[in-house]
């Protein structure tokens, strides 16, 4: 960076807040897009402390679990996660989980294998979701799987800042959950969000609440991310608009469209009956 030492010592940290690792879409304004282990390199010759006091917002997908440890070891102050593993957790689980926990993230999108292998123990995770607010979590469960939905439920009910929760993508069995979580928690859930393609048949409950919001999922949910850590706009504020236009009786339903990941059109289902 050529510029004189005192004003990259105030700029540099700037282009370090947030770091996207092989996102399948890069949006424009967005700097810091990096290869693994590129900035593995340059983390060498930066002092430990640089990183935890810059990075706030870390994408990564499918990314090899050793290399998130130590990216995470780097940035132990992190608000935003985008967390998309290779696949099935191999050896460096635990070590990942060790890493993991002392975060403080406020919002984090994951799949839900990954979700269920990192809240295997809840008393050991907890820590780790103690300040989150917004979780969304991507994916399903198989049909013959007893256990999963209810452990899953189970672990969202201990969250004690949750405020805002999208089910995003294959909605096998998530049904119950909504419910049952938009009854318990009539007060701390303010935004459920319901991002698929595929939105029929849905219960009465959840229709007629009006913290329910289905949305047609953005073209890229790394895109989406990236919207939202640089200009705060991304599905969750339109998530919320509709909200307060349910509640304000501006609108009746629960369908809200997003064009290009930002701007929302509302429009009811075709009632074919």
């Amino acid at each position: 960076m050529l510029v004189a030492h005192r004003v990259k010592e105030w700029i540099e940290p700037l282009l370090y807040r947030t770091l996207a690792f092989n996102p399948d879409t890069v949006i424009r304004g967005m700097v810091a897009c990096w290869d693994v282990d590129r900035f593995l390199q340059t983390a060498a010759h930066k002092p430990p402390e640089f990183f935890a006091k810059a990075v706030r917002n870390v994408l990564f997908s499918r990314i090899d679990e050793s290399k998130i440890i130590e990216v995470l070891t780097l940035c132990p102050n992190i608000e935003k996660l985008s967390l998309l593993l290779v696949g099935e957790f191999g050896e460096p689980l635990d070590s990942l989980a060790a890493v993991f926990n002392p975060l403080s993230p406020s919002q984090i999108f994951c799949a839900t294998q990954d979700l269920v292998q990192m809240t295997r123990d809840f008393e050991y995770c907890v820590p780790a979701f103690a300040f989150l607010t917004h979780l969304e979590v991507l994916g399903g469960y198989e049909q013959d799987d007893d256990e999963g939905p209810e452990e899953a439920q189970e672990f969202l009910m201990t969250l004690p800042q949750l405020t805002h929760l999208c089910f995003s993508g294959g909605m096998i069995l998530h049904e119950d959950i909504c419910r049952n979580l938009l009854e318990a928690l009539p007060i701390r859930i303010q935004t459920f969000v319901w991002s698929a393609q595929e939105s029929h048949d849905l219960p009465a409950e959840l229709l007629d609440d009006v913290r329910f919001v289905v949305i047609y999922p953005p073209d890229s949910t790394d895109a989406d991310w990236q919207r939202g850590c640089l200009n705060g706009r991304n599905f969750w504020t339109a998530a919320d608009e509709w909200v307060a236009l349910r509640r304000a009786g501006t609108v009746q339903h629960c369908f809200s469209y997003l064009q290009n990941g930002e701007e929302r059109e509302g429009e009811e289902e075709d009632d074919d009956e």
